[in-house]
């Protein structure tokens, strides 16, 4: 049995691996992978908690973090002017009360299905917690795209609240181009029993041309979870996005898919049945 070496078994397993990266065009947001396929998460499902979880921390570090500048000003704050002492106590005021209350109101829309806070306050605060919840979660062991997934779920849950505020939208939905041709097809087929338009987009760019030229009311993307928030963060505080992350069981952008139960369930979410063609 002839012997194989482990430089020769390291050779090929980085012929391999270079292989994979040249089978296809990776988009911006994939330039730094290394090809590995074992380094990735080829279907992620994470829900709602995650992200809210994060976010929870976060408010509570922040609070923390106000107290403490607070303790520590108070000494020097009592020789300031009465005014100047009560703005600063304000200031602390909110900076203590403001997050926690935004949480509070954001959770209950999310866990109850409420429309509370405008949309786009929640999209804000949405944003505001993101990056604070992905540097937490690398911190805990938990990677970017899986608080990602989870932020999409979240952001998903507040723009399907907003869905039941128009009465006949225009919704644009935007395919990636390496989906696998038969879920395509099976996207194509759902969204014929619908008044929507559909355009496969090659990327960010592409794609904010595409949104800005048709102009809807909502957005249905597809894409892996670091096109989405990229997408998600441009363009949801002008025109609400649910979006889906897909499955890359053969890495990112080839062949992907995406679960179309969801799909439906978003078709489902932004019209309702008499909206039907």
């Amino acid at each position: 049995m002839p012997v194989v070496s482990q430089d020769q078994t390291e050779t090929e397993s980085t012929i391999g691996v270079n292989s994979r990266k040249q089978d296809r065009k990776l988009g911006d947001e994939w330039s730094d992978w290394s090809g590995d396929l074992d380094a990735l998460e080829p279907a992620i499902t994470e829900s709602k908690l995650k992200f809210m979880a994060l976010g929870l921390v976060t408010v509570l570090l922040m609070t923390a973090g106000c107290l403490l500048l607070w303790y520590l000003a108070e000494p020097r704050l009592q020789q300031l002017a009465p005014a100047w002492r009560w703005a600063v106590h304000s200031l602390l005021v909110f900076g203590l009360v403001f997050p926690g209350l935004m949480y509070v109101l954001l959770f209950i829309q999310v866990v109850f299905d409420i429309r509370i806070l405008p949309y786009r306050f929640s999209e804000r605060f949405l944003f505001f917690l993101l990056p604070k919840a992905v540097w937490l979660g690398r911190r805990l062991g938990q990677s970017r795209d899986k608080v990602g997934h989870s932020f999409i779920k979240v952001n998903n849950a507040v723009t399907r609240l907003q869905g039941s505020q128009v009465g006949e939208p225009t919704l644009l939905i935007l395919l990636p181009r390496c989906l696998q041709v038969s879920v395509r097809k099976e996207i194509k087929q759902m969204a014929q029993e619908y008044p929507c338009r559909m355009t496969t987009v090659r990327g960010g760019e592409e794609a904010r041309k595409e949104i800005q030229k048709q102009r809807p009311d909502f957005i249905i993307a597809m894409a892996c979870e670091r096109d989405l928030i990229t997408g998600i963060k441009d363009v949801a505080l002008s025109v609400p996005v649910i979006g889906i992350p897909n499955q890359r069981p053969e890495g990112p952008c080839k062949n992907t898919l995406i679960p179309v139960e969801e799909f439906r369930a978003a078709l489902d979410c932004i019209f309702s049945k008499n909206n039907r063609k």
